[in-house]
């Protein structure tokens, strides 16, 4: 007879502009999480899209593209946990990705599925007051980025997927909100 284990996904924090499943925090590792339940969890996380690359949004973005593709990838894991290991039964998330799964439970107005059955949140970074409306927070941060990858401040998508200049954009973005 084979023994389920506790399933054990993880989406890591950072306020949605740094970090990895990749770092050394004891959080994030799998070995307290493993020896802690004297080896009877199976840990499971992956990687999603910072800054703009993961959480370009607004009014703009919603009307003309993909916004949120860190959610999507997120939300990735999770059917991926689901259809490849055959009973989840608790996630556990800390800062964003603790708001990730607050962000998983409405999104769509809560029509799409988000595939956990049980979950807890530490400390979760979820911003209310951005807003999709025209000229936002989440427009403004947009424009911020568009400038910064050397597109001005209009909003001109085309400029943005022809630009050689994201990786430092990016860069530049987390180095404003340090």
């Amino acid at each position: 007879m084979i023994t389920r284990l506790l399933v054990y996904s993880l989406t890591y924090g950072g306020a949605f502009e740094f970090d990895s499943k990749n770092q050394v925090d004891l959080l994030y590792t799998d070995q307290l999480v493993i020896t802690t339940s004297r080896y009877q969890t199976i840990f499971v996380v992956g990687n999603y899209p910072l800054r703009a690359y993961g959480w370009l949004s607004g009014d703009y973005m919603q009307r003309n593209a993909q916004t949120n593709a860190g959610l999507y990838d997120q939300a990735l894991l999770f059917e991926w946990v689901q259809k490849y290991i055959h009973k989840v039964s608790g996630d556990w998330d800390e800062s964003a990705g603790a708001g990730s799964i607050l962000h998983h439970l409405i999104r769509e107005d809560g029509a799409v599925d988000p595939t956990f059955k049980t979950f807890a949140v530490q400390s979760p970074a979820f911003e209310w007051a951005w807003g999709n409306s025209p000229g936002g927070k989440l427009d403004q941060a947009y424009q911020n980025f568009s400038s910064l990858a050397r597109c001005g401040l209009a909003f001109n998508l085309t400029c943005l997927r022809e630009s050689t200049n994201l990786t430092a954009a990016n860069q530049a973005l987390l180095d404003t909100v340090k």
